[in-house]
């Protein structure tokens, strides 16, 4: 668990709120030592358009997720196949709400944790966004750390 000076400490030029699947606020940020001005402007263009970001995918993270589970018999044991679809489409709609002008500002001074409650809902969250800034511009994947943390709950 990180401290709040900890969180805020970390370089980020990008960040956001969300909602997990378990109601929790989250606070998302693209942790990066360094990127150009174009790939910022790039970035923020995309996570400005979250129906883009949609469109990209168009269900792909769903239904990879989806076999991932009818082929787990350890992921059947922790949920229903409809509970687990659930958590994937709450990533869904939490992609659709993302307000990048909005900030963190409304999770300062709220004790955060960088565990999450679920697994299923964050991989999936993280991987729509990450596959949705994949451009000539941009490689996730070397380009980018997505870090989040929640709100400490009860």
């Amino acid at each position: 668990m990180l401290s709040t000076e900890q969180w805020n400490a970390m370089p980020a030029q990008i960040e956001w709120t969300y909602t997990d699947a378990d109601g929790y606020r989250c606070a998302a940020r693209l942790v990066t030592s360094e990127l150009s001005k174009a790939q910022e402007t790039e970035i923020r263009s995309r996570l400005s358009d979250p129906a883009s970001l949609l469109e990209a995918d168009g269900g792909a993270v769903r239904a990879e997720f989806m076999a991932r589970y009818d082929e787990d018999e350890r992921k059947q044991e922790i949920a229903d196949r409809s509970t687990w679809a659930s958590w994937i489409e709450l990533a869904y709609d939490e992609i659709a709400r993302l307000d990048l002008d909005a900030g963190t500002s409304e999770l300062e001074g709220v004790p955060m944790t960088s565990t999450h409650t679920n697994e299923t809902f964050e991989h999936a969250y993280s991987r729509l966004i990450l596959d949705g800034l994949e451009s000539d511009l941009v490689d996730p994947l070397s380009d980018l750390v997505p870090d989040s943390a929640c709100e400490v709950g009860e």
